[in-house]
């Protein structure tokens, strides 16, 4: 069961901003943003990352991201 847990959250897509964190690592998103532990927290717990912070965490990803867990605006909003 272990095993099946570490790849559901590791090795399939990111859909939350929660388990887009937990991927990167919040310290290497920190380090890499410039921002503090709190502002990961909020993020998180928001649901939804600032958009500024897209292109740095789908580098730190090394994949596409789900754009609807980052605070894009949509169109005609």
């Amino acid at each position: 069961m272990l095993a099946v847990d570490f790849f559901s959250r590791h090795c399939s897509g990111m859909k939350t901003a929660l388990e887009i964190v937990d991927y990167i690592g919040s310290a290497q998103l920190m380090a890499a943003l410039g921002v503090k532990a709190d502002a990961v927290r909020k993020a998180v717990s928001a649901g939804r990352l600032p958009a500024s912070w897209y292109h740095t965490c789908e580098e730190l990803a090394g994949r596409p991201l789900p754009r609807e867990a980052f605070s894009f605006k949509r169109a005609g909003a």
